[in-house]
C-alpha cells in the first residue's frame, strides 16, 4: 500500500503533467493559426528539375509560400470526390464545409455536382473543367478530328 505523501506527490505530478500538455498545445496551435492568418503556408518543393531516382538532399529543395486557400479548397473538393464513392452522404460533408467556409473557390459553384443537398450558387456557373472532372472524364477536352 502507498503511503499518503507517495499519494500526494504522484497526484501533484499528474496535474503538472497535464498542465505543461495543455500549455505546450495552446502554443503549438496559436503558432499555427498565426502562420495560416498569414495567407501562406510553407511547401517544399524541387529547387530544380529532377531525374527519376535522384535521392532527394536538402540542396534540392527549397521552400515556397503557397496560398492557404488553394491547398484548402483542393483538399475539401478532392475528399469529397473520394468520398463519393462511399456514399452522396459522405462526400456532403466536405463539400459542404467548402461552400461554407470557402464560398469563393472554385470548386463552390460546382459543389452541388457532387452533393445534390448543397444548393448551386446564384450567379456563378460550375467550370466545364470540373464538370468533367466530375463525370470521370478527362479534364481536357480532346481536340476534334
Amino acid at each position: 500500500m502507498m503511503s499518503r505523501q507517495t499519494l500526494i506527490a504522484l497526484a501533484g505530478a499528474l496535474v503538472l503533467g497535464l498542465l505543461a500538455v495543455f500549455v505546450a498545445n495552446s502554443y503549438l496551435n496559436r503558432a499555427e493559426d498565426k502562420a495560416y492568418a498569414a495567407g501562406t503556408t510553407k511547401v517544399a518543393v524541387a529547387a530544380a528539375p529532377l531525374a527519376y531516382g535522384t535521392d532527394i538532399t536538402a540542396d534540392k529543395i527549397r521552400f515556397v509560400d503557397y496560398p492557404n486557400s488553394t491547398l484548402r479548397d483542393d483538399a475539401l473538393w478532392q475528399e469529397g470526390l473520394l468520398a463519393r464513392t462511399a456514399g452522396e452522404s459522405a462526400a456532403c460533408a466536405p463539400i459542404g464545409l467548402l461552400v461554407t467556409q470557402l464560398p469563393d473557390s472554385r470548386y463552390a459553384p460546382c459543389a452541388h455536382e457532387i452533393c445534390k443537398t448543397v444548393a448551386a450558387i446564384a450567379g456563378r456557373e460550375c467550370a466545364s473543367y470540373i464538370e468533367r472532372e466530375v463525370r470521370g472524364e478527362p479534364a481536357e477536352p480532346k481536340p476534334a478530328d
